[in-house]
């Protein structure tokens, strides 16, 4: 098993020289999924998996389309699913999340 990130899209970006590192500004993770591989964190949360071009590199996303929401007030419409609460404007399309993957433990947790 594998633990996965889902990041609200507007908080993280990837630095280094290929990009390859995530970094998250604020509170932008909004749950952490266990799966055997990246396509299978879709299966637990919902939407839709594919990837997208973004800061040089090709991104892992859940598409979550308003279909997939409930109304919630007025100018609100809610996503719930396991540990996953989202929330978007009534009028928007849909969102997305990007998803990174975590080692469970780091290296200096480890001990023999």
């Amino acid at each position: 098993m594998k633990v996965f990130l889902l990041i609200e899209r507007h908080s993280i970006r990837w630095w280094g020289e290929k990009g390859e590192k995530p970094e998250v500004k604020g509170k932008g993770i909004l749950c952490a999924v266990l799966a055997e591989s990246v396509d299978k964190v879709p299966e637990i949360t919902g939407g839709e998996y594919e990837a997208i071009p973004f800061d040089e590199g090709q991104r892992p996303v859940i598409r979550l389309d308003r279909k997939l929401f409930t109304p919630h007030s007025e100018k609100i419409v809610k996503y719930e699913k396991g540990f996953l609460h989202l929330f978007i404007g009534e009028e928007d399309p849909g969102t997305y999340l990007f998803i990174v993957e975590v080692p469970l433990l780091q290296p200096s947790q480890v001990t023999a």
